[in-house]
């Protein structure tokens, strides 16, 4: 196997792979975006300094200790990326609906007085870290006649001293992609050695490209937390990640031809392509651990200050893949053709650092900043602890290293509380580029956020936040001429609804 040839989602896998566990995938599981309880993402997600809420745990496990009563919290999500994507000149426009559980939690506070301490509290549950659903799709009319499968001829072309490779070797060389498009007619031998593809006549190709995606992550954990005279809270937890994944991809081209097929290939039955599609279906399943470790100062009432570290999420991951091919030709005639695969891996993430500070003013308002670091460049691909044999994943780490850059994400946090029992709050959330500077595009993504809650005296309370995240980025589809610009606004209606007693 060898490296998807791309800085971003491709369309397709590398005709040289059957299919490739990349750089890409270590990118897919280590740029996170936390969800969580309503409050948490109303502010942006500012919580390192704050603690109090339990998405915050995530983040900071010391958050843990600042909680003074027990809690329950629970959180549905709605989710509707919008996709809007420019190919050719042409722009489509897509959209997605999706009901998730940004968290459900449970924290349990232990009163304690000794030696200073005064409480040791004890959280369980979970809390969304990425969501991956989305739709988008992108066409283009018979602008040219450039083709993916003009890729494949000249890989095909370029053994031999471009005679071509032997038709008999094509299937243990190229099982995937490269042999199906042969057994499905879109590649023929030509007299005299090499290969062509079987609409070289074709005045214009248009292509369509779909794309389906599902799934996300999310962290189970358990996390202890402290408080030390209620000015030092300290807190630890394991969180264990699951991990879903799923994609379809939809690739057609259609030929048009002027001028008729010529009678010589007529009357030896070379009949044209007319059309072909390709579709791949990925399932990917997995889990992994990660520890994490944080503290909180408060200095004066008014001001907290907190950190916290977060080992590598050790991912263990199956990968069940299928690649088809459907061909029609001019006389008819219809081929089709499938390969399947499945393919066990490991990722190491990178480590997180996390650092904030948040004001608490008079009781009525909070302001809060974080500021978080990650270094991309050592996630790492590993093989499978049970696999039969080592591949090293040698070039793609290198890859990661040369493609991705270290990342410095931000977070703004403000609530207000209007009167007992009303507050509002509004955040910001600037994810770096996690892309070398070196490549043009740029994966950064921006979120602005708003929301309201409610707590009565008697503990219940009541939240809900709306969050727009914006972010762009460029595909590339092998043998295509032009890039496809993709932006997308991912809308997140949130309520959580909870108790503290």
């Amino acid at each position: 196997m060898k490296q998807i040839l791309s800085i971003i989602l491709l369309g397709f896998t590398s005709y040289t792979s059957v299919f490739a566990q990349n750089e890409l995938d270590a990118l897919r599981y280590s740029n996170l975006n936390y969800s969580g309880t309503a409050r948490f993402n109303a502010m942006g997600g500012a919580f390192t300094a704050l603690g109090g809420d339990f998405s915050s745990i995530s983040i900071n496990p010391a958050s843990a200790g600042i909680y003074r009563s027990s809690e329950l919290t629970f959180t549905p999500s709605f989710l509707f990326t919008s996709n809007s994507a420019d190919f050719y000149g042409k722009t489509t426009d897509n959209g997605r609906l999706n009901f998730n559980i940004g968290n459900i939690g449970y924290v349990g506070h232990s009163k304690q007085d000794k030696n200073g301490w005064k409480a040791l509290n004890f959280a369980v549950g979970y809390s969304r870290t990425n969501s991956f659903n989305r739709e988008y799709n992108f066409r283009s009319g018979y602008e040219d006649n450039s083709s993916l499968i003009n890729t494949y001829v000249n890989e095909l072309n370029s053994y031999n001293s471009g005679f071509g490779l032997a038709a008999n070797q094509i299937g243990s060389y190229y099982p995937a992609d490269i042999s199906m498009a042969y057994q499905t007619y879109l590649i023929d031998s030509i007299n005299g050695g090499g290969y062509d593809v079987r609409f070289y006549d074709a005045d214009g190709i248009s292509k369509s490209f779909n794309v389906i995606e599902k799934g996300g992550m999310g962290d189970l954990g358990i996390t202890v937390g402290a408080n030390y005279e209620d000015k030092l809270y300290i807190g630890a937890a394991v969180a264990f990640s699951i991990v879903n994944f799923n994609q379809q991809t939809t690739y057609k081209e259609r030929m048009n031809y002027s001028t008729p097929i010529d009678s010589t290939n007529q009357a030896n039955e070379f009949y044209r392509v007319n059309e072909f599609t390709r579709r791949t279906s990925l399932d990917v399943t997995g889990s992994g651990v990660n520890l994490k470790f944080g503290l909180i100062y408060k200095p004066i009432d008014a001001v907290r200050v907190g950190a916290s570290i977060q080992s590598p999420t050790y991912l263990s991951l199956d990968d069940n893949y299928s690649t088809s091919y459907s061909s029609s030709l001019s006389d008819g005639s219809s081929f089709s053709d499938e390969y399947l695969s499945e393919f066990g891996y490991r990722i190491n993430t990178p480590w997180r650092t996390n650092a904030g500070v948040g004001f608490i003013l008079a009781k009525k308002a909070i302001i809060s900043a974080d500021y978080e670091y990650v270094n991309y460049p050592k996630a790492k691909l590993k093989d499978a602890i049970d696999a039969t044999s080592s591949y090293g994943f040698e070039e793609e780490n290198i890859q990661i290293n040369d493609d991705f850059s270290k990342a410095h994400n931000i977070r703004l946090g403000l609530e207000y509380r209007i009167n007992q029992p009303y507050s509002v709050r509004a955040g910001f959330k600037y994810n770096d580029n996690p892309l070398n500077t070196n490549l043009s595009e740029n994966l950064s993504a921006k979120t602005f956020s708003a929301g309201i809650g409610y707590k009565d005296e008697k503990g219940y309370f009541i939240d809900l936040a709306y969050s727009l995240r914006q972010y762009s980025e460029t595909q590339i589809l092998q043998g295509i001429m032009n890039t496809a610009n993709l932006d997308q606004n991912s809308h997140l209606i949130q309520f959580t609804v909870g108790l503290r007693y």
